[in-house]
């Protein structure tokens, strides 16, 4: 669910175009990316560590 939130927020699905991205815009979405999948590593450990 998180990245289907993120997947929204970032492209705007009513305009099927390429967006040409600034360096820092692209930065950004990176970092967010990055965000989400050491929150989802977190989870994963913490989880492993209840078994």
């Amino acid at each position: 669910m998180l990245f289907i939130g993120m997947w929204k927020a970032l492209r705007n699905p009513n305009a099927h175009f390429n967006k040409n991205l600034t360096i820092n815009e692209a930065r950004n979405q990176l970092y967010f990316l990055s965000m989400l999948m050491y929150k989802i590593d977190i989870c994963m450990i913490k989880a492993h560590l209840e078994d």
